[in-house]
């Protein structure tokens, strides 16, 4: 694949199909992978921008010039929390909420401390706090 040792990280891989097939340009391959770990996933989002500068040629031994382009696909309680995370941070001009161990974080400014929000009713109660 290009990355040495990426067994060790990626446990499996599956194709997928995008539900609005308009997202997405005519040539895209879409492919889902389990990371084997929370932290091993987080990693690859936050360095996703360095990603995109490798070649698929690079990482697959396949012809062409495509790029990659990664998405966090999250569980359907985090993805929710997040959208609502996000909605609430942009309202009151916040830094843009992060997901670590899927786990939706807040905070006021940059060097504030992290609020970890678990459910709806902790994104409420953070809402007033903030």
């Amino acid at each position: 694949m290009g990355l040495k040792h990426h067994e060790r990280f990626i446990t499996r891989t599956r194709s997928w199909k995008p539900r609005n097939p308009r997202s997405v340009k005519e040539r895209t391959r879409a492919i889902v992978f389990q990371c084997s770990s929370s932290i091993v996933h987080d990693g690859l989002v936050a360095q996703s921008h360095k990603l995109a500068r490798i070649g698929n040629k690079d990482l697959f031994d396949t012809g062409g010039e495509s790029q990659l382009s990664l998405s966090p696909l999250w569980p359907k309680n985090v993805y929710h929390l997040l959208r609502e995370a996000k909605s609430l941070s942009r309202h009151h001009q916040y830094p843009s909420p992060i997901v670590r161990n899927l786990t939706v974080f807040m905070r006021k400014s940059p060097q504030s401390e992290l609020i970890p929000i678990l459910t709806k009713e902790d994104l409420n109660s953070v809402a007033l706090k903030l």
